[in-house]
């Protein structure tokens, strides 16, 4: 049985995207996020917010926050869900548009995850100034 795994980047001014899931064999390098409640100078941060799942479907609310002395144009992130068990799925949820020292709501969705989440991380794949 295929999983599938759909992502939505949620914000007033954009969108939405869908993705499918990312098998761990194709996974390219990651830089991973710290999670913060509070903005960090020099860093892209995050920090979660609401975590709702329906039946299989799961939505993970997140805010991240550009504490870095540089314009995010554009960016490309891995969101990896953790398994009691040593399960993982991940997807890449890309984002836009947020000036130093400011944050973006963002929200990733997954179609279906067949295994209780015991923690999330984040990961960023690139950003342009």
């Amino acid at each position: 049985m295929a999983l599938q795994l759909v992502f939505s980047l949620s914000c007033s001014s954009c969108g939405s995207t869908f993705l499918p899931i990312e098998s761990i064999e194709d996974r390219e390098h990651g830089i991973p996020l710290s999670r913060s409640v509070h903005q960090r100078s020099g860093e892209l941060t995050w920090r979660l917010g609401d975590v709702k799942r329906t039946g299989e479907a799961l939505r993970i609310d997140f805010t991240l926050t550009n504490g870095t002395s540089r314009i995010l144009e554009q960016g490309l992130l891995r969101v990896i869900l953790h398994g009691p068990n040593g399960e993982q799925l991940s997807g890449r949820l890309p984002f836009s548009g947020i000036r130093r020292g400011h944050t973006r709501a963002l929200s990733a969705r997954f179609g279906s995850v067949p295994f209780r989440v015991a923690d999330l991380g984040l990961e960023v794949i690139f950003v342009s100034p």
